[in-house]
């Protein structure tokens, strides 16, 4: 009785075209997959560090009367630390952020060195997440950087570092836009998207990614380019 059986052209051929589209799929699949991450990280991280500070205001009061002076620790250490599972305090310094306290933009440029930041604060979560903050203005408002990926590369903005503030009353953010809404706010938020869309880009800083993917329903969209 005759056998059929792939000969070796046959095998060999049938392997090259697997190859090919594994090829073609692969880094696109791979992609997705990071920003999926991304998302993933810093959707929870979001909702965790907001949902502290509403138990904050239920122990002390509306924020509207908050007190946030020139000095971020007492910040920290009143209204946003006794809430969350911190591994690590680093009061008034900026050694929680890990061994790089340059932070970088996407185009690759510098966005801050932290050794400079005036009167900072930091603090590491339980999950590996580095928190770093400091006043911009007396009475008003933090500035919160978040890197999700703690001491793991990139160490960019809008990739795994994130930029946030904490308003106490409604007011016009740093970026140009009004918060309507007073509490933990990311960086940008109210812009219109193609402002956003505009830094969140491999030629811009990437300080506005968050507030874009939160406008885009927590999601990176496919027009975003880094």
């Amino acid at each position: 009785m005759k056998k059929n059986a792939f000969t070796l052209a046959e095998v060999l051929i049938t392997l090259g075209i697997i190859g090919v589209v594994a090829a073609l799929t692969l880094p696109s699949l791979i992609a997705n997959h990071k920003k999926q991450e991304i998302i993933t990280k810093l959707k929870r991280e979001y909702s965790v560090l907001s949902q502290a500070f509403l138990r904050a205001q239920a122990d002390n009061g509306d924020m509207s009367g908050w007190f946030i002076n020139a000095d971020a620790l007492s910040f920290m250490d009143t209204y946003l630390a006794p809430y969350l599972q911190v591994t690590k305090n680093c009061g008034a310094t900026i050694n929680c952020w890990g061994t790089n306290k340059v932070v970088l933009n996407l185009n690759g440029s510098v966005n801050i060195d932290l050794n400079t930041a005036s009167n900072p604060a930091s603090m590491q979560l339980n999950d590996g997440v580095n928190l770093v903050m400091w006043s911009t203005n007396i009475g008003d408002r933090v500035l919160i950087f978040m890197d999700i990926n703690g001491d793991k590369p990139p160490g960019k903005v809008g990739i795994d570092i994130f930029s946030m503030t904490f308003n106490r009353i409604p007011m016009s953010d740093m970026s140009g836009s009004y918060i309507d809404t007073p509490g933990l706010n990311m960086y940008g938020r109210g812009l219109d998207r193609a402002a956003l869309l505009s830094n969140c880009s491999k030629t811009g800083s990437g300080v506005y990614c968050g507030a874009l993917y939160q406008a885009d329903g927590w999601q990176i969209s496919k027009d975003i380019n880094w």
